[in-house]
């Protein structure tokens, strides 16, 4: 959960200074043409009117430069407050006597967490006012969730894939920016805009051609089956569920690259902490919570805590995870297995892995390590 708290900012920062250079340096570009022009009107020697216009021209640009100086300095500002109050936050722990509000503030952070995973933004918004933990949530991170889902709720991508080009950088090998673009060739052969399509699929799906060669192939394919074919691995192309998929697609990779759990941490506590209390031994008694509802039917499919005799395998190559065969997880699905049976198979695929349930395909490098409790 603390983990959670600067990424976001970071990030932030990063993109806004990015963003400042680029309009600094386009705004200084025109005021240096501008000063150009200046002496040669002054050699032509204008009259006194063209003259007075182009100076005002460039001290309008001068403006410019200086309102976007000021507006980044406010915004870096802003920033370094919020991480200011974060890292005082993280310090109140060590306060004698302090504990109890820093644990319950902790708390709040995840209701309001859980609360706006769950699309009630409104009343996260609220709660987080009125226990004074605004700038330790991130809320306009939700909220930039909140409207790219809706813009593909309505069939719609353009959004999404200018978040994706704008967070490009970092998303070296993107799933997601290239089922966006094969959802827009689908669009356009569902209009029946063959050419359109074409053109599409030359421009942008062709530079993957090499990471997702057997999907472009059916691409292609779909061309020549109609909307309404029954064989169905063309027809899940065309199928609605597919915006339900890039949805999920979507928020897994926001939340990977802001560093955040695909899990909300108060579902994940929730689960810690029953799982630790669940045992086969469980007394039936009202001393017992999860004998009792609302924790006796969310346990039901909790696993015993039995640490002593518990061992995980992994599902590729049955072998024990342990210290010396760790657990890897892929950064968007968050499907785990063991370290050995994934250098296995990187070393059979040019340094690749995929996730066989999910079909998610990074470099073995890119892979995150998971550690157990």
């Amino acid at each position: 959960m603390e983990g959670q708290l600067f990424q976001p900012i970071l990030e932030g920062m990063k993109l806004s200074l990015k963003e400042s250079q680029k309009k600094m340096e386009k705004e200084m570009k025109i005021c240096m043409k501008a000063a150009d022009t200046l002496k040669k009107k002054n050699k032509k020697k204008s009259t006194k009117e063209e003259y007075k216009a182009y100076i005002d021209k460039f001290l309008t640009r001068v403006k410019a430069i200086k309102h976007a100086i000021i507006t980044s300095e406010d915004q870096k500002d802003m920033e370094m407050k919020c991480i200011e109050e974060r890292v005082n936050y993280l310090n109140g722990l060590k306060k004698k006597g302090k504990q109890q509000k820093w644990f319950q503030t902790r708390l709040n952070r995840m209701i309001v967490d859980h609360m706006m995973r769950e699309g009630q933004h409104e009343a996260a918004k609220q709660l987080a006012k009125t226990t004074n933990i605004e700038s330790l949530v991130d809320l306009k991170l939700f909220k930039e969730i909140q409207e790219i889902e809706r813009d593909l709720e309505q069939h719609c991508v353009t959004m999404a894939l200018a978040w994706c080009k704008t967070h490009h950088s970092k998303m070296t090998i993107s799933k997601l920016e290239f089922e966006l673009h094969a959802q827009a060739y689908i669009q356009l052969v569902i209009k029946g805009e063959s050419k359109k399509a074409i053109e599409y699929a030359r421009t942008y799906l062709s530079t993957y051609k090499t990471l997702f060669e057997k999907d472009i192939h059916i691409l292609g394919a779909l061309l020549a089956f109609p909307k309404d074919t029954t064989i169905t691995k063309y027809a899940t192309y065309y199928a609605p569920q597919r915006w339900t998929y890039l949805q999920k697609l979507f928020r897994s990779a926001h939340y990977a690259l802001y560093a955040r759990t695909h899990h909300a941490p108060l579902k994940l506590s929730l689960q810690a902490g029953m799982t630790a209390l669940h045992t086969p031994m469980t007394d039936e008694s009202i001393h017992d919570p999860l004998c009792h509802e609302p924790y006796k039917t969310l346990v039901t499919k909790l696993p015993y805590a039995s640490p002593g005799q518990t061992h995980i395998y992994c599902r590729l190559s049955a072998k024990r995870i342990d210290e010396d065969n760790p657990l890897l997880y892929f950064p968007q699905s968050g499907q785990g297995y063991s370290k050995q049976a994934l250098k296995e198979m990187a070393q059979t695929m040019n340094g690749y892995v995929v996730d066989p349930i999910s079909k998610e395909r990074v470099l073995f490098d890119q892979l995150k390590r998971a550690y157990l409790m």
